[in-house]
């Protein structure tokens, strides 16, 4: 397995041992944009890192959109367009936690 599947499924594995459908989280989502922020400065290709979200361990765990939620946090940070902090808090001020 490469190592970015591992880290990113390694940072959502505890989230989802508990509960098959649990709900994708704010802190959750701010780890998986660090880990793709580490793999970007690391030279890893954006394919790669969303790659690594298409496995089962992840993929599987959470319905369509907050699939889709994830995947478009990690672009959006991996392209520079937003800072890993800079997701969480709008997703914070979207679930009306700020």
């Amino acid at each position: 397995m490469p190592p970015v599947l591992l880290l990113l499924c390694g940072v959502m594995a505890p989230a989802f041992a508990a509960d098959a459908g649990a709900k994708l989280t704010c802190e959750q989502i701010y780890a998986v944009a660090q880990t793709s922020v580490r793999y970007r400065d690391q030279g890893h290709a954006l394919s790669q890192v969303l790659a690594a979200l298409e496995a089962d361990s992840v993929k599987n765990k959470l319905d369509g959109a907050q699939f889709a939620l994830l995947r478009n946090a990690v672009s959006v940070v991996y392209l520079g367009n937003a800072t890993p902090e800079e997701v969480a808090l709008e997703c914070m001020r979207v679930q009306g936690r700020d």
